[in-house]
């Protein structure tokens, strides 16, 4: 517990040489060496990429799921697996994409100096997308309302009705972009509803004070499971706008979604907003 070992945990999905790259470029430049590398595999072209890796670096370790489980659920296999093969337990777990760069080599060695005990359970970083030039965190400042996750639902009920809300977005987003609007983060160690899920930090808290990866939901919807999460257990969620991080979304698979994507979203949206519901009910009993 006191060894201030990090754990990062990826989820790899026919995705491999960039999980390769993102290692080799930016995770093993880091200036802090005390960092352990989990490769949960939900799908592989070449197997041989990684396993190379693998045998090169003692500190990375890799775990095939079987199937395509999901992001948190993939998460989840990847951690559980690997405490079962280590002696002790990190000190902060990170879940990250693998389409992100690390500027600063001095990005986790910062995150160990800025985490003074009790000060949060989850932290995420200031994301710059670099596809539209945005900040992507605080990802939700404030607690999601059981109205926006009813229209959530609605918009993801076809297929067309969401990709044409995603066109007015979009359109929207790259306007702001062209005119160089750029948002300014807020203050460093906001208290935050949620944080973007493609990079999110959790504090050996987090699972101390019962928190787990194990979810419901096998793609999309992992930062508002994790937020209310957080929201039930009493957990700190902020955002430190000094660790900073470049997404570089992919503008050609993220721009519009399939039949099957838009379908999955709205499975996902209906689990939410279904167990909202019960956690608001109980919150109202557990107060009168």
């Amino acid at each position: 517990m006191q060894s201030q070992k990090i754990l990062l945990l990826l989820v790899n999905y026919f995705n491999e040489e960039e999980t390769k790259s993102f290692i080799e470029e930016q995770v093993l430049k880091q200036t802090e060496k005390r960092l352990d590398i989990v490769i949960a595999i939900n799908g592989c072209n070449n197997p041989e990429i990684l396993s190379e890796l693998e045998k090169l670096h003692r500190n990375l370790f890799i775990f095939y799921c079987g199937s395509n489980i999901g992001y948190l659920p993939g998460a989840a296999f990847g951690l559980r697996n690997y405490l079962s093969m280590v002696t002790g337990e990190p000190e902060y777990v990170i879940i990250s994409n693998s389409d992100m760069e690390i500027p600063d080599p001095d990005f986790f060695r910062n995150l160990i100096e800025i985490s003074d005990p009790g000060k949060y359970d989850i932290l995420g970083p200031d994301i710059q997308s670099s596809l539209f030039h945005q900040h992507q965190n605080p990802y939700i400042p404030e607690r999601i309302s059981i109205i926006k996750m009813k229209i959530l639902g609605f918009l993801t009920s076809g297929t067309w009705l969401y990709n044409l809300f995603l066109l007015y977005y979009h359109a929207k987003t790259w306007m702001i972009a062209l005119l160089k609007v750029k948002g300014k983060p807020p203050a460093s160690f906001r208290n935050v509803y949620g944080i973007h899920g493609s990079f999110m930090v959790f504090r050996n808290t987090f699972f101390l004070k019962g928190g787990s990866f194990d979810s419901p939901l096998t793609l999309f919807g992992e930062e508002i499971f994790i937020a209310e999460l957080a929201l039930e257990k009493n957990m700190t969620v902020i955002f430190e706008s000094s660790l900073k991080i470049i997404h570089h979304e992919h503008s050609t698979t993220r721009v519009f979604k399939s039949r099957k994507s838009v379908q999955q979203l709205h499975s996902t949206y209906l689990t939410l907003l279904k167990r909202r519901i019960v956690a608001d009910k109980l919150q109202a009993q557990r107060s009168s």
